[in-house]
């Protein structure tokens, strides 16, 4: 199962015990870790531990708790293992393609950037637009042990037509 092969620990400064932690005081990392361990717990406490907790209510897990230390580990998989995916902007922006079609002047066509704010969580996300390819972040089960490594081997492609897999935007993934 893929789950069982994902890493358990992790040696970034995140995992660190307070005791390794303070012997990085007085430095950037330090500082950086401190911040970014703060917007974790933030994120945690504001919106993923109540979210967690209806989803397993929904699953029928009510006995399972989440905790802090779950979510630090999850985010930890998808940064160490995330792929940078091309993605059509009609399956990323759904409702921009109705924008499009009704005259609002779309995005560059070379490469911009969207921000789209989710009112549900009032979060505002970034996504590289090429043309009608979004790039998103985003794990593949398997896939993501391909590049695992300081020199990726794999890449994907992005077929808007059709013309290498027979399905039009479709994408097939490159390995060397």
């Amino acid at each position: 199962m893929y789950l069982d092969m994902l890493p358990t620990t992790f040696g970034n400064t995140l995992w660190f015990s307070e005791e390794e932690l303070q012997e990085l005081r007085g430095t950037n990392l330090y500082r950086a870790t401190e911040l970014q361990k703060k917007s974790l717990l933030n994120l945690y406490e504001t919106k993923v531990e109540d979210l967690a907790k209806k989803l397993l209510n929904l699953d029928g897990d009510s006995e399972i708790e989440v905790c802090f230390e779950d979510f630090l580990w999850a985010n930890s998989v998808f940064w160490s293992r995330a792929l940078n995916i091309p993605m059509p902007r009609s399956y990323v922006f759904p409702e921009m393609q109705d924008v499009h079609q009704s005259g609002t002047p779309e995005a560059d066509k070379k490469g911009s950037e969207v921000t789209q704010s989710d009112d549900l969580t009032k979060e505002t996300t970034h996504s590289t637009v090429h043309g009608d390819t979004v790039w998103v972040e985003g794990l593949v089960p398997g896939i993501d042990f391909c590049n695992h490594d300081l020199k990726p081997i794999a890449t994907w492609e992005v077929d808007g037509i059709g013309l290498t897999t027979g399905v039009p935007v479709s994408m097939y993934l490159l390995s060397d």
